[in-house]
Formats: structure tokens, C-alpha cells, sequence
């Protein structure tokens, strides 16, 4: 939210139904709905002044989900193929958010809390972990990966649960998976 010749601490955001989030450091704004049946809010924008708020803008606007996160290991996307090396150099798996040109971590936006994984050869299941606390790699499966793992053995997160804005708690729909080159 950006208002010409304001600073974001200045700005005073306000909704009818559900809350605002605001960064004034960054002035990024973040509306949350009490529950899924808000479809439209309405949101005013004000200035801060000595005497009060001056309200300088009201507008309706649509309520949209944000989409769920696309988990990565060291930025590989789902279906990659990561040599073993890469792998290791990894300390979890997250739920990165575009920050301009580049993919960061960013806990307080979106974070993955729980997750269990399996690692397959063929048609086998090799190693498999369930309800891992946070996003780190256990260390038993790292020193699996380092003495076990071949190429072609896939890693499979599954049952992956985020928090999205420290207010939404979301299994992720599908799996994620890596192949080793």
C-alpha cells in the first residue's frame, strides 16, 4: 500500500469484516477473513494526522485465498532431477515467496510446520519418516541419503502442513518429488 508522499507509517488501513496486517516498514498489507464465506470487503485508506485519521480512500474489493506454496529443496521445483551432492548441501525443505527477482524464506509469511517423506528405489520403499517436526532434515535421513542413496531413487515430501501468515494452518494437495542424478 503505497500513498505519494506518505511514509508507510503514516498509512492507516482499515476493513469491515475480518483484519489487516500491515508492515510499516514495507507498507505490504495483508487482509485476513474471518472465515471462507467472505467473498467481498470493503477496505479504507487513511493518513495518520495530529487531530486523527484522515480518510482518503474507500474501495470494495474481492476477497481471493492465497494460493497454496509451492514446497522446493534448495530451489529444484517438484519432478527435478538433484545430484546427491546438491541434496546434501540442503538443510530442509521450504516454501519459498518471490522477494523481486528471487525466491527467499520468509517464516512470518509462509512456513512448512510438519512433513513426512519416503525415499524409493524401483518399486520399493527404502527409508520412510512420518510427522517430522519443521522443515529441517532429520539428521537419520541425511546419513541415509549419504550411504544409501542411488541415482534414480526418488525422495517423496508428503502430508506437507504450512502456516501461511501465522494464521492459516494448510495441508498441501499432492507430493513433492526429487530424483537423484
Amino acid at each position: 500500500m503505497i500513498v505519494e508522499g506518505h511514509k508507510c507509517s503514516e498509512i492507516v488501513v482499515s476493513t469491515t469484516t475480518g483484519r489487516i496486517q500491515m508492515n510499516a516498514d514495507d507498507c505490504e498489507i495483508i487482509y485476513l477473513a474471518p472465515d471462507t464465506s467472505i467473498h467481498r470487503t470493503i477496505i479504507k485508506i487513511g493518513i495518520k494526522r495530529k487531530a486523527g485519521i484522515r480518510w482518503i480512500k474507500e474501495m470494495d474489493l474481492p476477497v481471493l485465498q492465497i494460493p497454496d506454496p509451492s514446497p522446493t529443496v534448495g530451489g529444484y521445483p517438484t519432478n527435478s532431477s538433484i545430484s546427491k551432492a546438491s541434496f546434501l548441501a540442503q538443510t530442509g525443505i521450504t516454501v519459498p515467496i518471490a522477494d523481486g527477482w528471487h525466491l527467499v524464506q520468509v517464516e512470518n509469511k509462509q512456513k512448512i510446520t510438519r512433513y513426512s517423506v519416503k525415499i524409493s528405489r524401483t518399486d520399493s520403499v527404502i527409508f520412510s519418516r512420518t510427522n517430522i517436526e519443521g522443515f529441517l532434515f532429520p539428521q537419520e535421513m541425511l546419513e541415509f541419503v549419504k550411504s544409501v542413496i542411488v541415482q534414480n531413487d526418488e525422495i517423496t515430501f508428503f502430508d506437507i502442513d504450512t502456516l501461511i501468515y501465522s494464521n492459516e494452518r494448510r495441508r498441501l494437495n499432492g507430493d513433492y518429488t526429487l530424483t537423484i542424478k
